[in-house]
């Protein structure tokens, strides 16, 4: 297993942001993380060469809605049950849950920082889960809460 220094905030707003237009990698030489810029939305061939050296980059895997869905209903669970734990609950189980989940949380400043924290928290721990399984073990740093 290698052991990398790798900046967890980028990564984690790689799974987030990837998708059909954006595209992450994880450059295992120097731990970036790096946004593969679409030739059709800049005009401009992509810096670095990810199709030259596919040992070197490591496609960031995007976080799936499910994944996503699970982690708001981790965050309503360990809510104390009160008005704004039914609230979220109700958003959740109706039509546009991520829509409904961020408005009721929009109304709530103490709620929407412990959400914040919970998610943050979350999506770390998917990280180092998502290098672990790739083979590559966190190097400790001042800039990395783990």
């Amino acid at each position: 297993m290698k052991t990398r220094s790798v900046d967890l905030d980028e990564l984690t707003t790689a799974m987030e942001d990837s998708g059909s237009e954006n595209v992450y990698y994880l450059d295992l030489t120097t731990g970036d993380v790096v946004l593969s810029a679409d030739e059709m939305l800049t005009g401009e061939e992509p810096a670095e060469d990810y199709d030259e050296n596919p040992d070197r980059y490591l496609p960031v895997e995007p976080v799936s809605s499910e994944e996503a869905y699970e982690i708001m209903e981790r965050f309503v669970a360990g809510l104390a049950q009160n008005k704004e734990a039914a609230r979220l609950s109700k958003a959740l189980s109706g039509p546009h849950p991520f829509r409904r989940f961020k408005d009721e949380i929009a109304g709530c400043e103490e709620l929407k920082k412990m959400w914040f924290d919970f998610h943050d928290a979350e999506m770390e721990k998917l990280a180092i889960e998502w290098l672990e399984y790739n083979g590559i073990k966190l190097k400790p740093s001042a800039k990395n809460r783990s």
